[in-house]
């Protein structure tokens, strides 16, 4: 069910990507990057 998510979120970052200016998807590509970590991590534990 994570990969599930995992995959929702991948496919959300994408469209959010198009839509967004640079400066918004710097800021947006880092949060997924830290989102990503912790999903792996939550996967770990």
């Amino acid at each position: 069910m994570a990969f599930v998510s995992a995959t929702t979120t991948d496919l959300l970052q994408m469209k959010y990507v198009r839509l967004e200016n640079i400066g918004l998807n710097s800021k947006w590509n880092l949060w997924a990057k830290d989102e990503e970590e912790s999903i792996k991590f939550s996967e770990e534990a």
